[in-house]
């Protein structure tokens, strides 16, 4: 099993459908993708998950998972939510709770992000400032 297929397992467990009714492979696979681009604009490099997009193997640390998937999940349901809000329905309240959830778990991938961009400035080899030229 690949990372990708391990996480989008955990991602359509996670959003209480592991029988794909909602969420199809490929839709998963975007909410992967475009989570897995946020973490890579905060860490300043270039992470890959074995199996999306062709990569062979995850430059994802294994302890960042959890952060990626929380993206994912947040992205998916609002995507979820927009989707039922724009349908009539007799209990409104779905798509209200679908997407408060969505948001509490984008406000969790935003601050692990957060921690992620520090953690790569304290380990990174280069000054995240330029030097200032100091003309007399």
């Amino acid at each position: 099993m690949s990372d990708l297929e391990t996480l989008r397992s955990r991602l359509a467990l996670q959003l209480s459908d592991a029988s794909a009714d909602l969420w199809p492979a490929a839709a998963l696979d975007e909410c992967l993708r475009l989570a897995l681009a946020g973490y890579n604009r905060a860490a300043g490099t270039v992470c890959s998950l074995g199996g999306l997009d062709g990569a062979l193997t995850s430059t994802l640390p294994g302890a960042d998972w959890d952060l990626l998937l929380n993206g994912a999940a947040g992205l998916a349901a609002s995507v979820q939510a927009l989707a039922r809000a724009s349908q009539f329905s007799p209990d409104s309240g779905v798509a209200g709770a679908l997407l408060a959830w969505a948001k509490l778990q984008l406000e969790r991938f935003e601050a692990g992000l957060g921690q992620v961009r520090l953690r790569g400035l304290q380990t990174s080899l280069e000054s995240p400032y330029s030097p200032w030229e100091w003309e007399e």
